[in-house]
C-alpha cells in the first residue's frame, strides 16, 4: 500500500481496492496523520506510531543480516518449489537483480508497481487501466514474487507489454545491493506496492 518520497520516487502513493491517493507538494503530513489515526483505531497497542517513524538503524542492520544468512538457501528453496511449479526454476537472475543492460524506459514517468502474487495482480488491473487512460507519457515496471502473479500479469496486461508501455520482471530480494541494481537499471520515478507488503530496505532506499 505504500509508495515513498525520494529522488527516485518523488510521489507518495496509497493504492488499495477502493482508493488511489496521490500526495505531493508537501501534503504528505495529512496522509500520515490519516493513516496513523486509522491504524491506531485498528491496532491501538502496536501500530499507532508506526507510519511516521523509520525503524532504528540497528533494526534494519539485523534484518539485513538475517536476509544475508538466508540468501544461500534461496536457490534450494526455488528448486524445491520448482518440483511442483517448474516456473520457479526460471528467471533467477531477475530475483537477484542481474540484468545484461540498462532498461530505462523513454517515458518521463516510470512507475514500479509491485504485485506479489495472483490476487494483488488482479487487484492492480483497474488501477493500471485507469492510469494509462489518464496519461500517455508513462511506463510501468510490473514486478512479482510468484510465478502465478507473473502469469496473471502477462494475461491481464498483454497489450501494454506488447506495445512497450509496461515491463515485467521478478522483484529483487530486499537487500540494498540488489535494490541498487534494480533502481539503476529501471530508474523508476514512483514506487507503488499493492496490498500490505512492507519491505524495510526498499522503503529506506526510496
Amino acid at each position: 500500500l505504500w509508495g515513498v518520497r525520494s529522488p527516485f520516487c518523488p510521489r507518495l502513493f496509497g493504492v488499495g481496492f477502493f482508493a488511489s491517493i496521490e500526495v505531493k507538494n508537501g501534503d504528505s503530513a495529512l496522509l500520515h496523520d490519516t493513516i496513523s489515526h486509522c491504524l491506531s483505531r485498528i491496532f491501538p497497542y502496536t501500530m499507532s506510531n508506526y507510519i511516521p517513524h523509520q525503524p532504528h538503524p540497528w533494526v534494519r542492520r539485523l534484518y539485513a543480516l538475517c536476509l544475508y544468512v538466508l540468501l544461500p538457501i534461496v536457490p534450494l528453496y526455488l528448486l524445491w518449489r520448482g518440483r511442483k511449479q517448474p516456473e520457479y526454476r526460471q528467471h533467477w537472475a531477475e530475483r537477484f537483480a542481474f540484468y545484461t543492460h540498462s532498461r530505462v524506459a523513454p517515458q518521463k514517468r516510470r512507475v514500479w508497481l509491485h504485485a506479489v502474487s495472483l490476487g494483488e495482480t488482479r487487484a492492480a488491473a483497474p488501477l493500471v487501466h485507469a492510469f494509462f487512460k489518464q496519461t500517455s507519457d508513462a511506463h510501468i515496471i510490473l514486478t512479482h514474487t510468484t510465478p502465478t502473479g507473473r502469469a496473471s500479469g502477462q494475461e491481464l496486461f498483454a497489450e501494454y507489454l506488447k506495445d512497450g508501455r509496461m515491463t515485467q520482471v521478478y522483484a529483487p530480494y530486499d537487500l540494498n545491493p540488489l535494490l541498487n541494481r534494480f533502481f539503476k537499471t529501471f530508474a523508476p520515478t514512483d514506487v507503488w506496492i499493492m496490498e500490505t507488503e512492507v519491505w524495510p530496505n526498499l522503503m529506506a532506499q526510496c
